[in-house]
């Protein structure tokens, strides 16, 4: 199964592990491998997983 990021959640996650990694490297690589492992397992079992289109709306 092939998956692609959100171009928003993508850049929101590469700031998280640049904050991370200003704090601690050991912390950025926690999550790091917290995403990866929960990318892992939504590709696993795709079906136990719901697909939101938004979760918000944008006003203005």
């Amino acid at each position: 199964m092939r998956y692609v990021f959100h171009p928003e959640a993508l850049t929101e996650y590469a700031e998280a592990v640049q904050y991370y990694t200003e704090q601690r490297v050991e912390v950025a690589q926690a999550f790091i491998n917290a995403i990866e492992d929960t990318v892992y397992r939504i590709r696993a079992s795709p079906t136990h997983y719901v697909v939101a289109e938004s979760l918000y709306v944008e006003v203005g």
